[in-house]
């Protein structure tokens, strides 16, 4: 019930962003995130265990590539 609940959100939250009426974007989105919090809390607690690892390991590597562009970024205005 959990993960189709996790499912569900995710899905709902993806036909949010592809809706281009403001006002089903803005249900989709809130009702996505209801079902994704839902869906969560009364996930097993190996479940949230590995949710939060993943979401971690993807913050990590999204600042890494952050901090390469504003590295280029930096290096490219030191070139003038």
């Amino acid at each position: 019930m959990a993960l189709f609940l996790l499912m569900l959100g995710l899905v709902m939250l993806q036909l949010s962003r592809r809706t281009s009426e403001e006002v089903y974007q803005l249900a989709l989105g809130i009702s996505g995130l209801v079902l994704l919090i839902w869906g969560f809390i009364i996930a097993h607690s190996l479940v949230q265990v590995a949710i939060e690892i993943l979401l971690l390991v993807l913050y990590r590597f999204y600042v890494a590539r952050l901090a390469k562009k504003s590295r280029a970024l930096a290096m490219a205005n030191i070139d003038y």
